[in-house]
């Protein structure tokens, strides 16, 4: 009978765990929403440095790559406009 209980308390623990997450994803997507609405340059810009990040964090080599290979573009483009 205590492990009955004690899983009981386990669940309502989860449920509760479950909720608080619900909670804080629709708060961060309202607050996307609202900043979209608000501000959309900076919002944009936040979402799209994040998305940046989170693909470094992913993938480093690619991001490594690609970098070198746009400041590589930007120094060939730099060089022919003089």
């Amino acid at each position: 009978m205590k492990v009955v209980g004690y899983l009981l308390g386990a669940c309502v623990i989860l449920a509760i765990v479950r909720a608080v997450a619900t909670v804080l994803a629709l708060s961060i997507i309202l607050v996307l929403i609202i900043g979209a609405i608000c501000k959309p340059r900076e919002t944009l810009a936040w979402m799209a440095f994040v998305l940046i990040a989170n693909l470094c964090a992913a993938f480093p080599f690619a991001c490594l790559t690609a970098g070198a290979l746009a400041a590589c573009a930007a120094v060939i483009k730099f060089r022919q406009t003089d």
